[in-house]
């Protein structure tokens, strides 16, 4: 029961990463996949904690497994490993985001003149990047990476609560509300 434990738990947290990289339905079957294994995890956490109670065993080899399974949890609710790479990225000065009917499109730009598109594609993990400048009320884009795939326009406007596209196309035009505003700090 150690080792499925062990294999569990590993096999969660690489699930985790792998849905991040997929496209298509194959993030649609790779997240049942990772939820049958999670509910096999704590189902078989639960039934290994009840025998530890019963056998009144605690030493830590006996424990480990447990807690190895309680920090694949942790890896996988808290995200420590993202959140370790976006603390030492540039500081986002400026962030928005487009509701759309399933998805939403977010743009964030940061401190050293970087931007980072989510197009919010649907089973997608396609995005785009770049660089940016503003001039007065214009920020002005120009992408290096995923640009082929991305209907967004290279301008936008700064307004007071939102940054929109300027567009000539009126059936796509985002409206982006800001969420994150340390431009004049």
């Amino acid at each position: 029961m150690k080792k499925a434990l062990y294999i569990l738990a590993l096999v969660l947290i690489i699930s985790k990463y792998i849905v991040f990289n997929a496209d298509g339905f194959w993030i649609v079957y790779l997240s049942m996949f990772g939820f049958v294994v999670l509910i096999a995890l704590l189902g078989l956490s639960l039934i290994y904690f009840i025998s530890i109670i019963l056998n009144k065993s605690f030493n830590i080899s006996i424990v480990m497994p447990l807690l190895i399974s309680a920090l694949s949890l942790v890896i996988i609710i808290y995200n420590p490993i993202g959140k370790a790479i976006e603390y030492f990225k540039s500081p986002i000065v400026l962030g928005g985001y487009c509701e759309h009917t399933v998805t939403y499109v977010s743009l964030s730009f940061r401190e050293d003149g970087t931007f980072y598109h989510n197009p919010g594609n649907f089973l997608s993990n396609k995005s785009a990047e770049g660089e940016y400048r503003i001039k007065d009320d214009t920020i002005f884009l120009q992408f290096t990476k995923g640009m082929e795939d991305i209907n967004t326009n290279d301008t936008l406007i700064i307004r007071s609560t939102y940054f929109e596209e300027l567009s000539t196309d009126s059936l796509h035009h985002h409206v982006f509300k800001i969420e994150t505003n340390h431009l004049n700090d």
